[in-house]
């Protein structure tokens, strides 16, 4: 129903922002992540917001970028995630991280967010695994090279993992100075630098 609002930023605080636009403040949930990136109050501010339609409630949730509002309604179809627990997930990693975390098969780093345990976490990798790839090849963005895309991917899965950024890129440039590496997928070219790590 809404789309996206836009005003003057009225209130935030973790988790919350209030927007006022044509004489009605709404009341947004966000992450915790979007909420640091606000401006100060008094500030213009757009989120990318979803109703949420409960029994019992009524509510926007709002991101900053279109890409973490279609991550946020992917992580709605998986069993047992709610909206609640969908902004969790965006509040303690980046959508890149997530979407990494998700291709990468990794339970490890899903499972660390509060309250969403090893089984959650594999049913999220189950359940979306195809559609983060179908979402990615739709984005903004999909203009650049395949290899330069999958070096993005490569270096944020590696950050994921805990490398640094020093160590990652190093093992990039050796991986990516190989001229076959373009013929593998992402999860190959990672399996390789790890191999190599």
């Amino acid at each position: 129903m809404y789309y996206s609002i836009s005003g003057k930023l009225a209130y935030k605080d973790d988790g919350i922002a209030v927007i006022e636009t044509g004489g009605v403040g709404y009341e947004i949930l966000v992450p915790q992540s979007v909420s640091r990136k606000l401006p100060e109050p008094g500030g213009i501010a757009t989120l990318y917001t979803r109703m949420i339609v409960r029994e019992n409630e009524i509510y926007l949730v709002g991101f900053s970028a279109l890409e973490d509002r279609r991550l946020f309604e992917s992580l709605l179809t998986v069993s047992g995630i709610g909206p609640r627990g969908g902004l969790k997930i965006l509040s303690e990693l980046s959508a890149g991280e997530i979407r990494n975390a998700i291709i990468m098969g990794s339970e490890t780093v899903l499972s660390k967010i509060k309250g969403i345990g090893q089984k959650t976490a594999s049913r999220i990798i189950l359940e979306l695994k195809d559609k983060i790839r179908t979402l990615q090849a739709g984005e903004p963005g999909a203009g650049i090279s395949t290899l330069d895309r999958k070096k993005t991917e490569a270096l944020m899965a590696l950050r994921v993992l805990g490398y640094t950024d020093y160590e990652s890129r190093k093992a990039l440039d050796a991986a990516f100075g190989n001229p076959d590496i373009d013929r593998l997928d992402v999860e190959d070219i990672i399996k390789n630098i790890l191999s190599n790590m």
